[in-house]
């Protein structure tokens, strides 16, 4: 593995158990979580009780039982990874995305809390019935 450390199947879901007490999903995500096969863990963490979601961009397989499949397309997405989403969310700068497809919820999230792209978010969900994401953690100053 470049760049990084290798972690067992075990040691995740140890870390997952200890760490993350009366919690029980765990997302699965960062850098691009479907270059991984992803069944054994998935299957660890229901066997010890948890739910497990997704986030993808959705131009890779996805292996693994999930709860919850968010993909937030970056490039060409797969009509496979579409057909498991339970949502979709783009991240909105200054043009909201005309998504060619039916099914899974759309989700609108404005970039780096830009005041504009919030607004244009807004005003989108309002029109189209459909959902706005905001990463509320960092409107609140939390890690």
């Amino acid at each position: 593995m470049e760049g990084g450390i290798e972690i067992s199947v075990p040691e995740i879901v140890a870390h997952v158990a200890q760490n993350a007490t009366g919690h029980r999903w765990v997302l699965v995500t960062g850098g691009e979580p479907a270059m991984q096969d992803l069944g054994d863990l998935v299957d660890a963490l229901h066997t010890k009780g948890y739910s497990v979601a997704l986030e993808t961009n959705g131009t890779l397989p996805i292996t693994g039982d999930f709860d919850w499949v968010c993909v937030s397309p970056k490039g060409d997405v797969l009509q496979e990874a579409l057909v498991l989403a339970n949502e979709v969310k783009y991240i909105v700068k200054d043009r909201i995305p005309e998504p060619n497809f039916d099914g899974p919820t759309i989700c609108l999230q404005p970039e780096s809390q830009d005041p504009t792209a919030t607004a244009l978010c807004i005003e989108a969900v309002q029109e189209r019935g459909w959902r706005l994401s905001i990463q509320l953690h960092k409107y609140l100053h939390l890690p």
